[in-house]
């Protein structure tokens, strides 16, 4: 009877319960919707400008002004600091602004070199200069960081213009040699077309 009991307990020991146990798995899908209305840079009121040289050009150095232009405008931006980028239609010499006169023949009197700068409204606007550091433009360079506290105006520009757009044609060693050449008492049109970007800071 012992050995039988000992037979039936060596076998028992050999028997081995697994308990199998399967994890639940449920896949849930998040989502939000974002509907923020977009705020707009605003850019309104840039009139083309005209820029009339009727002085022959003097010795250089003697401090003869610039021919100059200049049109206000009014910028709103959604955000304190923005960019500004000015680019002209014409090729130039590294960052030149380049007008050129497309009925002219000869290529050493097609164009002539100017300068473009902004100004806001509410400081000397003769030195183009503001108060944000815009100052004077490179062709296709963007000036960054750009603070519109000075200036800002609101998205419908109800208060009226509030930066002003300079552009003027030096008398230099560029330049000189040109308007000497063309001073025959006869009208030449000289033209670039500007475009004018502001980004906001995000």
């Amino acid at each position: 009877m012992n050995e039988i009991l000992k037979r039936a307990a060596l076998a028992g020991a050999g028997l081995m319960v697994a308990v199998v146990t399967h994890a639940g798995e449920q896949t849930v899908n998040v989502s939000a919707t974002v509907n923020i209305e977009a705020i707009d840079v605003v850019i309104s009121g840039v009139e083309d400008l005209q820029i009339d040289i009727t002085e022959a050009p003097q010795a250089f150095g003697s401090g003869q002004q610039p021919a100059a232009a200049l049109s206000t405008f009014c910028l709103f931006s959604p955000t304190q600091f923005f960019s500004m980028t000015i680019s002209g239609s014409n090729p130039g010499t590294g960052s030149d602004y380049v007008l050129v006169d497309a009925a002219q023949t000869d290529a050493s009197l097609a164009s002539l070199r100017y300068f473009v700068g902004v100004a806001d409204v509410f400081s000397d606007p003769g030195n183009a200069v503001p108060l944000g550091g815009a100052g004077n433009f490179q062709n296709g360079v963007a000036k960054t960081g750009l603070d519109s506290d000075p200036f800002i105006s609101d998205a419908t520009c109800t208060d009226g213009e509030n930066l002003a757009l300079f552009v003027s044609v030096p008398y230099d060693l560029e330049n000189n040699p040109v308007l000497e050449a063309i001073a025959d008492g006869q009208a030449h049109t000289y033209t670039d077309t500007l475009t004018v970007v502001v980004v906001p800071d995000l």
